[in-house]
């Protein structure tokens, strides 16, 4: 066994370690973004409708709020009702008219576990309006509420919510964590099993640097040859598809801003990171057939013309993104080290276009059509993939749906990077989630144009 593969070998094993250690140190239970449940019995002699609210302060709004119909007067009923973490204050609103409400076991239910909530919390609420008398018998709050706005809020802050949750997901979260590094593992003994497969892209980019940067310059600027204007065109198209999506949402539909943050920004961080994976995407699908010539060549090594697509629209990209910050400096974020965070992102993008290219280019060289389905599933991501809305609109199971889309990660960072200022490794899950992902498209990607490559000369 040569040394280089020793090497190579031993820096798996290692990255494997670390992320192993990552996983345990970073996958926790996120208090942050949890829930739990508020849950009491409640008995009135009307029928009145409960209106539950929520907040971390006595501020409160219809957003944030539970309506249920109590439709059987003098029935004992529960009322549940599901609050994020940061949740320490709840009003209890009871309907609109004079009536006596009962309430008992009133209770925290935090992943299966229960909180008991005392009796003083509603014999000595935050605030009352329009409560005649709130007494207490057998451990039971009796309301006398009057008929304009009878309400009550009750104050949490001496229960540590945060703590029950904590304690009732870590077992959880530890199946969890020995999951991701099994997958982790897994994936390094493959990598190390095909390790030549691997190791190739990246020692031809050495060994053809020089040819490669001229390859990478020409066919930027070969792209505009002929044209007036020149290289001006490719930045023409992505600015005026920006202004054309900002009019629609922003003045024709009246979007408002997205996420609490100006809708601008929100469009062009997604839009921005998706121009370049979609150019990219498109350029590593066509390079075999646009670079048949030297497909031809003997002495050529065909592996780096789907790099050179990839490399040659970071120019245009790296425009976009010095464009986005100016204009972010325009409303008023500054600029600080998650700046640092954007060469990340897009070495993601790279890697994983990179990966899908081998994979689209060695299939368009034996069926042309593989161009029109790539540009369909790409006008297809561009909905597909949250750049022009927030998955927050969904429910949990289509968030997570479309958060599996590899895409969604790389535009959700830029967001974090220009915007929301959160670092890649406070998202661990999805991290790790994104490079088993791209890892993996990379490897059968690479296999496959190694397979096919012999044939390339024949069919092109």
């Amino acid at each position: 066994m040569s040394k280089k593969r020793k090497l190579a070998i031993m820096l798996s094993i290692v990255s494997a370690m670390l992320i192993n250690i990552y996983i345990f140190r970073m996958v926790k239970p996120d208090v942050n973004n949890g829930d739990y449940k508020f849950v009491f019995s409640m008995n009135s002699n009307r029928m009145i409708d409960v209106q539950v609210f929520y907040a971390d302060s006595t501020e409160f709004s219809e957003i944030q709020s539970s309506t249920l119909s109590y439709a059987d007067a003098d029935t004992m009923v529960d009322i549940v009702v599901k609050v994020p973490m940061d949740t320490r204050y709840i009003r209890i609103d009871f309907g609109n008219v004079v009536n006596r409400i009962v309430i008992d076991n009133a209770h925290l239910e935090v992943g299966g576990d229960k909180i008991s909530i005392s009796s003083k919390h509603f014999l000595e609420p935050e605030i009352l309006n329009c409560i005649e008398e709130i007494t207490e018998v057998d451990d039971k709050a009796f309301i006398y509420a009057l008929d304009t706005d009878p309400y009550i809020v009750i104050n949490l802050d001496d229960i540590d919510i945060a703590e029950a949750y904590y304690n009732a997901y870590q077992s959880r979260y530890l199946v969890y964590d020995l999951v991701l590094c099994v997958i982790v593992d897994l994936m390094a003994v493959f990598g190390i099993l095909h390790l030549k497969n691997f190791c190739s892209v990246p020692c031809d980019i050495y060994y053809n640097r020089d040819i490669l940067w001229d390859l990478v310059k020409n066919d930027f600027q070969a792209r505009f040859a002929g044209s007036y204007f020149g290289v001006f065109w490719a930045f023409v198209q992505p600015v005026i598809t920006m202004c054309l999506y900002w009019f629609v949402f922003q003045v024709g539909l009246r979007a408002g801003n997205a996420s609490d943050y100006p809708f601008i920004l929100f469009l062009m961080s997604g839009m921005i990171p998706w121009f370049y994976f979609s150019d990219a995407l498109n350029g590593g699908t066509n390079s075999l057939i646009e670079y048949s010539y030297l497909v031809k060549k003997v002495v050529f090594e065909v592996r780096i013309l789907p790099v050179v697509k990839v490399v040659s629209n970071i120019f245009v990209h790296l425009f976009f993104v010095v464009v986005i910050e100016i204009v972010c400096l325009c409303y008023g974020f500054t600029l600080d080290f998650y700046l640092l965070q954007i060469i990340y992102y897009i070495a993601c993008s790279s890697f994983l276009v990179l990966g899908l290219s081998y994979i689209t280019s060695s299939c368009t060289a034996f069926f042309k059509d593989m161009t029109q389905i790539v540009n369909i599933i790409l006008t297809i991501g561009v909905w597909a993939t949250p750049i022009m809305w927030t998955v927050d609109m969904l429910s949990p199971m289509l968030r997570l749906v479309f958060r599996l889309n590899p895409v969604y990660y790389i535009v959700d960072g830029f967001r974090d990077t220009l915007l929301v200022k959160r670092w890649f490794w406070e998202k661990p899950v999805w991290t790790i989630y994104f490079w088993m992902f791209s890892m993996l498209v990379y490897m059968l990607g690479v296999a496959l144009f190694n397979r096919l490559k012999v044939h390339f000369s024949d069919v092109l």
